[in-house]
């Protein structure tokens, strides 16, 4: 289910994406991204190092930034497919502009991520109530989790022309704000034009 342009209803009610449509980094109740590398069962080191597009984004996410750096806003991507809005995913967050326009014929799917730090995050909810979008997380609190890195992958689809916010909104305790800007990604915005191919 998308939440893209035919999400969003009249009556102004919040729409729910099912996290079960999420592709995701050990995050519960979603869909495992792993599921998008190639099979590297009986690859060497270097050989998953280089194929493995899920090993590529958790390295890019290994470092924590520096004490006077933020983690970066979250961010939006084109894709067709999981797969492609993963490798747009990675490429952004080694560098790559990230793109703050989108037309209303573009699947547009949105970038949660952490950096490396204790226990991780989860997502426990994604939902739109018209131009505001809400990405709720959660800390993990598993005393076995060894420090990991999250990202996820939400696919919302074809939207109408607008201006949207996406709000990052923490469940729970925070962590001290010398490390919460630094850790986990924060909001973002984006804007939709016109299909001038329509």
């Amino acid at each position: 289910m998308l939440i893209g342009a035919s999400g969003a209803n009249a009556a102004d009610e919040a729409v729910i994406l099912p996290l079960k449509d999420v592709w995701a980094w050990e995050m519960p109740d979603t869909q495992s991204v792993r599921k998008l590398d190639p099979d590297l069962q009986g690859a060497s080191r270097e050989e998953f190092r280089a194929k493995s597009l899920t090993d590529q984004v958790r390295r890019t996410l290994a470092k924590l930034p520096g004490e006077k750096e933020s983690a970066g806003s979250g961010f939006a991507v084109v894709a067709s497919e999981p797969k492609a809005a993963l490798i747009a995913a990675r490429d952004v967050l080694r560098g790559k502009e990230r793109q703050r326009s989108f037309t209303t014929n573009d699947n547009v799917w949105f970038v949660f991520y952490s950096y490396l730090f204790g226990d991780g995050v989860r997502l426990t909810k994604v939902e739109r109530s018209n131009n505001l979008f809400t990405i709720t997380y959660r800390h993990n609190s598993s005393i076995d989790a060894n420090a990991e890195s999250s990202f996820a992958l939400i696919p919302v689809g074809k939207m109408d022309v607008g201006k949207y916010i996406v709000d990052i909104k923490l469940e729970g305790k925070p962590l001290p704000k010398f490390y919460q800007r630094r850790v986990v990604c924060d909001d973002f915005g984006f804007r939709v034009i016109p299909d001038k191919t329509e």
